[in-house]
């Protein structure tokens, strides 16, 4: 299992979303941030359901960042109780760009990079996160049988 999430939450506004991303990254509270939108939503707030447009943020972090990534959006949010949750990552893109090289080289763990093959071969070496769908046979043919 890898140390990276991410994390997502929403706001109401594109500008609202930029900040929240921008203040997030400059704090190096996470690697890099998204913004997209305006996204359709249907939600329930204070037992009242409702429809509406919003914009997402979506932020990669570390497992052992999270939890100040965390307070930092809700402290910056505009909303008093937003829904925030990350996701752990499993894998990802072959290659890394020098800035995500970069950054882990700069955080307090140590942090490995994977490339998604390399990933993927791990994974099936050791049976992490894989199942077994299907077991076949290879033979060969015994040509002493036929001596």
């Amino acid at each position: 299992m890898t140390d990276v999430v991410q994390v997502a939450t929403a706001t109401e506004s594109g500008e609202t979303a930029q900040a929240l991303a921008a203040s997030a990254v400059q704090a190096r509270l996470a690697a890099s941030a998204q913004v997209s939108g305006p996204v359709s939503t249907a939600f329930w707030h204070l037992g009242t359901f409702g429809q509406g447009e919003e914009w997402r943020v979506v932020l990669t972090t570390t497992a052992a960042c999270y939890p100040r990534l965390e307070a930092h959006l809700r402290e910056q949010h505009p909303w008093s109780n937003p829904e925030i949750v990350a996701v752990p990552l499993v894998a990802g893109a072959s290659r890394f760009s020098p800035g995500a090289i970069e950054y882990a080289g700069s955080v307090g763990t140590r942090v490995i990079l994977i490339d998604g093959s390399r990933f993927a071969d791990l994974m099936i070496t050791h049976g992490v996160g894989v199942q077994t769908r299907n077991t076949y046979a290879v033979v060969d043919i015994d040509e002493d049988y036929f001596e």
